[in-house]
């Protein structure tokens, strides 16, 4: 066995044995998701105040926003009893909406002249959520994620 295959195969033992821990993350960054998609929907005012978020007004209300994002969170706990590729469907899918909104605030940043911080965060919780896709996607495991 080469060097690179004897990481590899090391690499996949850890990330088996830490199979929990993956899934807490990826149901932190989905309550993240249902939480603010929750104040989306009851208290829009909020999110409307706020100048760095026209763009996405001027894409979608500020209730569909919090429709997708809630709907995208609720399919994601309902994946987890099927299978790794749902799971891993449901969590790109929630990478591509704030991939969307990081999108949104950046160019309302470059129009308004304020810091991107919004969009720095947004897009990082996109990159989580892609890398726990990926990892479901092509995970050495097959079948269910809990069992």
């Amino acid at each position: 066995m080469t060097i690179v295959r004897r990481v590899i195969h090391q690499a996949g033992n850890r990330l088996d044995q830490a199979e929990h821990y993956i899934l807490a993350i990826a149901l932190i960054l989905t309550a993240i998701t249902a939480g603010i998609g929750i104040t989306q929907l009851t208290n829009p005012e909020s999110y409307l105040a706020a100048k760095g978020f026209t763009v996405t007004y001027e894409w979608r209300p500020i209730q569909q926003w919090g429709a997708g994002m809630l709907a995208l969170a609720l399919a994601t706990v309902t994946a987890i009893p099927g299978g790794r590729r749902t799971l891993a469907l449901s969590l790109g899918a929630q990478s591509l909406i704030w991939t969307a909104w990081g999108f949104a605030l950046i160019q309302a940043s470059a129009r308004l002249g304020t810091a991107p911080s919004g969009a720095i965060a947004y897009t990082g919780l996109s990159w989580a959520l892609m890398i726990l896709a990926a990892y479901y996607l092509f995970s050495r495991k097959k079948g269910p994620v809990l069992g």
